[in-house]
């Protein structure tokens, strides 16, 4: 597929309206118990390999699934260890560098993924001169390379001020190739790390807004869909939040809401086909990867026989109530992990 076929599939963000303003805080997913789902003891008795268009996704076929994953992506978690030095100086960015870790996993396996050979300039030969894992196996280090450069956008959230001009994933792009550069978004610039979306000859991302009008479409296979076509993918989401309220005595409303302090970050590292948990999740949260899959949560009424307000066991209204009055929301459910999550935002980064 060409970059502008790419460019035309991957625009319908345009149509969705933004509900992701700034940053929220991260978390991580919890703990899910199954075995990392990356690399090769993960795939089991392989029957087939083979690498997928694009260069992105190696898959095997396994017994009743077939197994795909993102090539080159390392596994970055967001805080540092006294055992992993090199991430001491992320320590004080605290709860919100799972934006900057996932987007450190998408552009560090995009490029390594290439198919040419451009030349970077600027910050973006300083990032691509780090190795892919650190002597452990993580990509910690590469966060750190990243919080070095992007002091100034954490200001507005009362972090430290320590260095200026923020390191985006706009910034990557520019730096293969200034003249051809296009942006496009609100108010975009190459330091914005949200609303932006841009291309030139080698590379290419998009900002995708889900929300309401996007169940009919954004789930598990649109999502395996953008891998399958060379894409690296990150999804933002909120955790599920909620308010009860009494209309009445014998009436109560729960409403699920968009909290910007409860929101994640997650690089999505392929997926099982046939699987019930069908995506494969890095979250640099908890430095782990987990199985996930896109469901759909549903506004809802039912009587229940419960408890009144006035404390009387009756015949009960109970209500479940989405943001902005929708009908339906894509959630992203975590194995293991209780409760779906919003999903708000889906990255796509394509590379030649």
């Amino acid at each position: 597929m060409s970059s502008s076929s790419k460019r035309n599939f991957w625009m319908r963000s345009s149509l969705f309206s933004l509900l992701l303003v700034g940053a929220a805080a991260c978390g991580d997913l919890g703990e899910a118990d199954q075995p990392e789902a990356t690399g090769e003891s993960a795939q089991g008795a392989l029957t087939d390999t083979w690498t997928k268009r694009g260069q992105v996704l190696t898959c095997s076929k396994n017994s009743g699934y077939k197994l795909c994953n993102v090539k080159n992506m390392p596994l970055i978690a967001q805080g540092g260890t006294p055992t992993d030095p090199l991430d001491a100086d992320v320590a004080p960015f605290g709860g919100i560098a799972c934006a900057n870790a996932s987007h450190m996993m998408m552009m560090s396996a995009a490029w390594n993924n290439r198919t040419t050979n451009p030349t970077p300039t600027d910050r973006t030969k300083t990032f691509l001169s780090l190795p892919a894992r650190n002597k452990a196996g993580r990509g910690s280090w590469i966060l750190r390379e990243n919080a070095k450069n992007n002091g100034s956008w954490f200001t507005q959230w009362g972090k430290p001020y320590q260095y200026t001009r923020p390191y985006s994933m706009q910034n990557f792009i520019y730096d293969l190739d200034p003249p051809s550069t296009v942006l496009w978004g609100d108010n975009c610039t190459l330091n914005d790390w949200w609303t932006c979306s841009a291309y030139n000859n080698y590379v290419m991302t998009n900002k995708e807004y889900v929300g309401p009008d996007s169940s009919s479409y954004f789930n598990s296979t649109h999502v395996q869909d953008a891998q399958d076509d060379g894409n690296v993918v990150m999804l933002s989401f909120y955790w599920q939040d909620y308010t009860v309220s009494w209309p009445t005595p014998d009436h109560y409303v729960v409403t699920y809401a968009l909290t910007g302090d409860k929101g994640h970050k997650v690089a999505v590292n392929g997926y099982y086909k046939g699987q019930a948990y069908d995506l494969v999740i890095n979250d640099p949260g908890s430095g782990t990867t987990v199985r996930a899959r896109i469901g759909l949560k549903t506004k809802t009424a039912y009587h229940v026989t419960a408890y009144r307000q006035d404390g009387t066991l009756g015949d009960v209204l109970a209500e479940e109530a989405l943001p902005y009055g929708a009908a339906s929301w894509p959630t992203l459910e975590i194995e293991g992990v209780p409760g779906p999550n919003m999903i708000v935002q889906f990255d796509s980064m394509w590379m030649r």
